[in-house]
């Protein structure tokens, strides 16, 4: 046990040295921040800490980076235009997440012929993704032909069908389907089998970003060149709710469980512009969406969304075009922003408002936003109609808030039950909530937003309030919701909604014509200056409910920490003795059956039963070379049995490089994966590759390294036809003596001896 201790210490101090390094060169080469979450560590001052935020209309929306180098804008989210320069210019912090935002086409399947799937498709394959990404968003964006995004995760079908890039094969499809140019009447263009009349293809698209008018532009060059008589036209609102349009350009962002693909494409959604204006209608979708979001076996639920996801890609009501990461521009006068995963809105949102302060050295506390678009009145029922819109967010509660990592957790709501049978929902609201003109918030408020919602006969896009068929007050601070059906996701579906008062909306019969730009909430930040198409300043409240609660749950307190080094995060509770945990790296217990990837974290804290700990165990690729590493797991050392466990729920993040897990017990952790003698021997051939030639003995080094290679390659074939026996004498006398004599360099020949003695081990109970 010893040596094997001796051996995960170098291991150890190799792969901290390498992250360490990876990330100062990571930050030097390409200056973009690591998205890694932790815990603040606050100060004396009451969140929020910023005094007003203000929201700015750019005079145009690419000039970002001009106005931040002016001193105008401390923060906003860029486009390439500005992406570009900031990333050459140390003074401006570029932050970047993967996008859950989606751009694609949409087709009207009322109007002929784009009620014809071969036309569709024939449209599909004259859009030139490679074109799009590459010169229009120097490399800014990803191709995309699901209507998810691999932020996404498990959720993501990346084996949908594709649509490549080919005009032969669009005027072979538009020729199979008869929709050919008879030429009556000398123009060249194709006609509509059924009319006789020419096809005439109007595609909207936003006039004010140059971007999607370039794309829309190309696409339409690439249809006439098919002989569809094809133009790009301004985008028009009143048109596409109307359903008197062609296609359109659309760019959304999504939230962190996929409702949409029910609110977007079901049959039952409202044919307007935020659900299924393109008039879908398949009941094979239908069904499979519906059972999606209502099957609790985790593996059956994301099959579901992959079968989802195959039916929208054969079908093409809408045809996915690419996405862009959420980038993000800031100067140096602020700290504390906090990103989110793959939300539209990066580290602009809830959580990063709350905490953000000034830098050393910058006593203003005034944060300046620039938008590239003007947004309305902040009435949640005509803005924000896309999750976290950071307005909305500041100003109106909600019951629930999605954590930095994408988890569900509570925001107005400080406790909830879900009964046995899944049917009610029981809540329990802040009880020093108010709305910002001091009047008392109270359950009734939030019984209220609900019913209204549900009595204007339309949904909006926080989620989906069909399942619920009751919603009564218990007292002041608690109230039930019951649901025709258990609900995986009911948080999501029904508590991010803006919480509304009362006394203010109940004289409101029309809520999508009130444009009153001072609107009551309860969030943490206050309306207190407005000025249309020019700005809009929001101020801090300072009764604000939740001063000190950053990252609250139901079961607790839960709040994320970076697991990868050696730290210490305090943070205070109201009412509550500090929080102090500290995170301290250890020598793994034994892991003889496992790979260590990122050793082992011992980690303590004063915290009391009821609390909660997210922990996120970063990895580089390095350190999963040869590995399958959607294997890997947050396992805990049981103290009491002494042997690794899984810790429930405990997943990994093969898109960011993390393994995480919830935690409310204190151990060792580590991100580990079951060993097997191919597995090991893939990461044994991979090491010998990289190791550098003067790590060999002999008169030709780089001999030495392909003899060993080889015969690693050797032993694996061996193991491959089930010659255990041989391959076992191969790895434990041949191969560990050539390792222990040929490689000179110590800590690479504890590693691979390591790795072959594991391996050797795990062969034995084959023999």
């Amino acid at each position: 046990m010893g040596k094997r201790n001796q051996i995960n210490n170098y291991m150890l101090i190799i792969i901290i040295i390498a992250s360490i390094t990876g990330i100062i060169w990571s930050l030097n080469q390409n200056k973009y921040a690591i998205s890694t979450v932790r815990a603040e560590t606050n100060s004396s001052d009451t969140m929020p800490y910023l005094d007003t935020i203000n929201f700015t209309l750019l005079d145009e929306w690419w000039s970002l980076y001009d106005a931040m180098k002016e001193g105008d804008i401390d923060l906003g989210s860029g486009g390439v235009a500005s992406i570009i320069p900031a990333s050459l210019d140390p003074d401006i912090l570029l932050t970047r997440s993967p996008g859950r935002n989606l751009a694609a086409i949409t087709f009207n399947l009322r109007r002929q012929p784009f009620d014809l799937l071969p036309f569709r498709k024939a449209v599909a394959y004259s859009c030139d993704r490679t074109y799009f990404v590459e010169n229009v968003y120097a490399g800014e964006a990803v191709s995309l032909h699901s209507m998810l995004t691999p932020a996404y995760k498990e959720y993501f079908n990346p084996n949908v069908q594709e649509y490549p890039y080919d005009l032969d094969y669009a005027i072979s499809i538009l020729d199979g389907a008869n929709i050919v140019d008879t030429d009556t009447d000398l123009d060249e263009w194709r006609e509509d089998p059924r009319t006789g009349e020419n096809i005439q293809f109007e595609l909207m698209s936003t006039p004010h970003n140059q971007y999607r008018e370039q794309i829309a532009e190309r696409i339409c060059e690439d249809l006439r060149s098919i002989n569809i008589d094809a133009i790009k036209i301004p985008f028009d609102g009143g048109m596409a709710e109307q359903h008197d349009f062609d296609a359109f350009f659309v760019h959304w962002g999504y939230g962190s469980i996929p409702l949409h693909l029910k609110q977007v494409f079901h049959s039952n959604s409202p044919e307007d512009l935020f659900f299924n204006i393109a008039g879908y209608n398949n009941p094979a979708y239908d069904t499979v969406i519906d059972a999606a979001l209502a099957e609790t076996d985790i593996s059956a639920q994301i099959n579901f969304f992959h079968q989802a996801q195959d039916y929208l890609t054969n079908d093409l009501p809408w045809l996915p075009l690419y996405t862009v990461p959420t980038t993000i521009l800031s100067t140096p006068n602020f700290q504390g922003y906090i990103p989110t995963g793959g939300e539209q809105l990066g580290m602009m949102n809830y959580y990063s408002m709350l905490n953000v302060r000034p830098a050393e050295g910058y006593s203003s506390k005034n944060l300046r936003i620039g938008l590239g678009m003007w947004l309305e009145v902040p009435n949640p029922f005509t803005v924000g109609t896309i999750n976290g819109e950071l307005g909305i967010d500041l100003i109106f509660d909600t019951l629930m808030i999605k954590s930095p990592s994408g988890r569900i957790e509570g925001r107005l709501a400080q406790k909830w039950e879900v009964s046995s049978d899944g049917l009610e929902y029981t809540f329990n609201i802040a009880p020093n909530a108010k709305w910002h003109d001091e009047t008392p918030l109270t359950s009734a408020d939030v019984v209220f937003t609900y019913n209204y919602i549900l009595q204007l006969g339309v949904d909006l896009y926080y989620g989906d309030l069909s399942h619920i068929t009751d919603i009564y007050p218990i007292n002041n601070t608690a109230f039930t919701i019951e649901v025709d059906s258990p609900r995986p996701f009911g948080l999501y579906e029904f508590g991010l909604y803006p919480i509304i008062p009362q006394h203010i909306w109940s004289n409101i019969e029309n809520p999508f014509g009130y444009y009153e730009p001072y609107q009551i909430g309860s969030g943490p930040f206050k309306v207190i200056s407005w000025s249309e198409n020019d700005e809009m300043i929001l101020g801090r409240n300072p009764d604000y409910f939740k001063q000190l609660q950053l990252g609250e749950s139901g079961s607790g307190l839960s709040f994320e920490i970076d697991a990868t080094e050696t730290a210490q995060s305090t943070l205070n509770v109201e009412s509550a003795q500090p929080i102090e945990v500290d995170v301290t790296v250890t020598n793994p217990p034994d892991t003889a059956f496992f790979e260590s990837l990122v050793g082992a974290l011992e980690i303590s804290a004063n915290i009391s039963s009821g609390f909660t700990i997210e922990i996120r165990m970063y990895y580089t690729e390095a350190e999963v070379a040869g590995i399958d590493e959607s294997q890997l797991k947050l396992y805990y050392w049981n103290k009491e049995t002494y042997q690794w466990e899984i810790v429930p729920d405990s997943g990994v993040n093969t898109v960011e490089n993390y393994v995480y897990g919830t935690v409310d017990h204190l151990s060792i952790f580590g991100a580990l994966v079951p060993k097997s003698s191919s597995s090991l021997l893939t990461r044994l051939h991979t090491l010998l590759e990289i190791m550098e030639a003067s790590d060999f003995r002999g008169r030709n080094p780089e001999e030495t390294r392909t003899t060993l290679i080889l015969q690693v390659e050797k032993i694996q074939e061996l193991i491959d036809s089930e010659k255990y026996l041989w391959a076992w004498l191969q790895l434990r006398y041949l191969l560990r003596f050539k390792i222990r004599f040929w490689v000179s360099d110590e800590d690479a020949r504890l590693s691979l001896l390591y790795l072959v003695d594991t391996a050797s081990t795990t062969i034995l109970e084959y023999i």
